[in-house]
């Protein structure tokens, strides 16, 4: 099979998004599977390679940490011919996404779709609820054509079922294994860590993700805010990640009264070591698919608290491998951090059994999945005269784009 992906975001940038498309690029490319990435550049450039067509982008004015790819349609088309693709993998609803399923289209290449963000649940934190109707309504017809949409979660299955979104298919996402981890030495983690940072509270809570309003770290705030005195004193927070709303985040958490540090991005081995040197992974966030950093978390043995909404909810089974409380709520989020940080035996019963939940959930089970589905729409439509794409009959070609027939990948 000869896959074409087009995405809006892809590494080096990092987001959930981004990091789980390069997993999946790279287990194509270690099977020797035909790829093709149609991608925005990233703002500070990327090392080239071979199997990305990068074009000119820009910040979105409404969120500049998001950027738009501008298509350059001559330059996509023809290195979209040449490459001859079997199925086109549209990854999310940008301008690269609009442009790679017009170009799909039109040369009748099979789609299937990954679905990664609840758009629309931001739209609230930026005051634009008055786009609700016209987002959904775009989110349907841009789907429409998919042969399958591809879901993190049954939440996630049920809110597009509902919007009129068909041929569904669940793809969750995995962890590594191999690189997250519970320590060897649990004390030797935590002093490193707070070495590292300069950290000496007895209990280290930790946030990774992104620094912004949709990731509701207000409740985070507030929550620290409604503490008592006797269990924030002992307090400090450690924050993995950034984002536009950092600035106005630090200037509360630290009138709240909780020492807080930025990590800034962290990866690989550095991004292990800040869970494993952790005591409890504070995760308020109400608007995800998954939630790829609590799976990461409870994969090391970090005991959880979140939230009872979204994927995250799918996730963590309260009182047994995690904490949820009720979403939005800093009063109850401010009870979890109380409960967790008073009673140490809960902690490492909840940080041993979200362990052990998360253990068969690898990269290369999800994905081997992911990919014989897709190779089943790929055959289907090889079937079909009306579905096949012109260089797949050469009755059907143009002369311009009649070449050598690729090797077909097993």
């Amino acid at each position: 099979m000869r896959l074409v992906l087009f995405t809006d975001t892809f590494p080096p940038d990092v987001n959930g998004v981004s990091m789980t498309l390069g997993r999946w690029t790279e287990w194509l490319r270690e099977r020797g599977v035909a790829l093709k990435v149609f991608a925005p550049d990233p703002p500070k450039g990327d090392e080239p390679r071979d199997f990305v067509e990068r074009f000119l982008s820009a910040p979105l004015f409404l969120y500049p940490p998001i950027r738009l790819g501008i298509p350059n349609p001559l330059r996509a088309q023809r290195s979209f011919r040449e490459f001859r693709p079997d199925l086109c993998h549209i990854a999310t609803p940008g301008t690269m996404g609009l442009f790679g399923r017009y170009l799909c289209r039109r040369f009748r290449v099979p789609m299937v779709a990954s679905y990664h963000t609840h758009l629309d649940r931001y739209l609230a934190y930026y005051r634009l609820e008055a786009l609700q109707g016209a987002y959904e309504s775009l989110n349907v017809w841009f789907h429409a054509p998919m042969e399958r949409v591809y879901v993190p979660s049954r939440e996630t299955w049920e809110r597009l079922e509902a919007m009129g979104i068909r041929r569904l298919e669940l793809f969750p996402r995995g962890v590594d294994e191999r690189l997250f981890h519970p320590p060897q030495d649990p004390e030797a983690a935590r002093r490193l860590l707070r070495v590292r940072y300069g950290i000496d509270a007895p209990l280290l809570l930790l946030y990774v993700g992104r620094i912004a309003v949709e990731k509701d770290l207000d409740v985070l705030v507030n929550a620290l805010a409604h503490v008592s005195p006797a269990v924030r004193r002992d307090l400090a927070l450690l924050v993995v990640g950034d984002g536009p709303y950092r600035g106005e985040f630090e200037r509360k958490v630290a009138q709240a009264g909780v020492p807080v540090r930025f990590a800034g991005f962290l990866r690989g081995a550095d991004l292990r070591e800040a869970y494993q040197g952790a005591d409890l992974f504070v995760f308020p966030s109400s608007t995800e698919t998954y939630g790829n950093v609590v799976q990461e978390a409870m994969a090391v043995g970090l005991p959880v608290l979140g939230v009872s909404a979204g994927g995250v909810a799918e996730r963590v089974v309260h009182g047994e491998t995690g904490w949820l409380v009720a979403p939005r709520d800093p009063e109850a989020f401010a009870r979890g951090i109380e409960l967790l940080a008073r009673d140490e035996d809960l902690r490492r019963r909840l940080g041993r059994a979200g362990h052990t939940a998360v253990r068969p959930h690898t990269w290369d089970a999800v994905f081997s999945r992911l990919f014989a589905s897709m190779q089943e729409v790929a055959l289907r439509a090889s079937g079909d005269p009306d579905r096949r794409p012109p260089w797949s009959d050469p009755r059907r070609e143009t002369p311009n784009a009649r070449e050598r027939a690729p090797q077909e990948v097993g």
